[in-house]
């Protein structure tokens, strides 16, 4: 299992990195490069995607992007690294981080520059005028293969008979571990509105812009904190599911033993402390 994150995050890091010296070739080099109907040179995207939103305010596709991006980051690591981990799903694991490293490839672009580095452009009739680059591809790419992965392993993906729900067995354990991790990312997000919203007053020139500015980023770091605490405090019901549901099915197979009931006991592939089917054999031998 550690092999394959391994390999999905260093597949992040070198398609990335990979977008970024395309971009940076591209964008030093302004002599265009034919090849057929394709035109390589360097064009600024003021845009989300292939050049949509263009003419929208400035702050608002800088935050908006910024916003999204911090947002399927989260959703990407909780998804591909601690919810569907099991093996089975490598192909839907490797759509998801395709997906994932086109967006932040050009989440760069947004963040340092203001504005994305395309340097693709198409010249077919149906597609004129369409310029994208090569994060655009990879994000096409896993989007492709995400669909395909969602209907060819949708058996596996949503084998409920395998999965560790939103059911509650553990009250007390399960609400404090996901408050507990909903509170710590509401603090951190706190951090961070808090300098931001700093930083902003301090940069900016006192006017009627700069408090506009102010209000939309103080909404938008509200809207993002109640989604990011729901987000949170729902993969912690999750999480905390696979931590306390082996305990509780060992309670009840002890208990099953005790009435003379005698089964096998097997706990569920995402699970947490497997090593507690072997104390389970351990004590079934006991109990003979």
């Amino acid at each position: 299992m550690r092999r394959q994150h391994f390999l999905l995050f260093g597949m992040v890091i070198i398609l990335v990195s990979l977008d970024q010296v395309l971009k940076v070739y591209f964008h030093s080099h302004n002599t265009p490069h034919e090849m057929g109907n394709l035109s390589f040179h360097f064009v600024p995207n003021y845009g989300i995607s292939l050049g949509h939103f263009s003419d929208a305010n400035p702050l608002l596709r800088v935050v908006m992007a910024s916003t999204l991006f911090g947002l399927i980051t989260m959703l990407y690591v909780g998804l591909v690294f601690f919810l569907w981990t099991w093996k089975e799903l490598i192909l839907l694991r490797l759509g998801l981080t395709l997906f994932f490293s086109g967006i932040a490839g050009n989440a760069i672009d947004r963040i340092r520059l203001g504005y994305v580095i395309d340097f693709i452009e198409v010249k077919f009739s149906f597609l004129q005028g369409a310029v994208f680059n090569f994060a655009d591809l990879v994000q096409l790419c896993g989007i492709g293969l995400t669909i395909f992965s969602l209907f060819y392993l949708n058996q596996k993906i949503w084998h409920l008979n395998n999965l560790r729900t939103l059911k509650i067995i553990n009250a007390n354990f399960q609400y404090s571990f996901a408050t507990k991790l909903a509170a710590i990312g509401a603090c951190s997000h706190l951090l961070v509105g808090i300098f931001g919203h700093s930083l902003l007053v301090a940069l900016l020139p006192i006017s009627e812009f700069r408090d506009d500015a102010a209000k939309f980023f103080d909404y938008g770091m509200l809207v993002i904190l109640l989604v990011q605490s729901v987000i949170l405090f729902l993969f912690g019901i999750v999480f905390s599911h696979r931590i306390s549901g082996p305990i509780y099915a060992l309670s009840k197979f002890v208990n099953d033993l005790l009435d003379g009931k005698s089964r096998e006991f097997k706990l569920r592939s995402s699970d947490y402390h497997p090593e507690i089917e072997k104390i389970a054999k351990d004590i079934q031998k006991l109990a003979k």
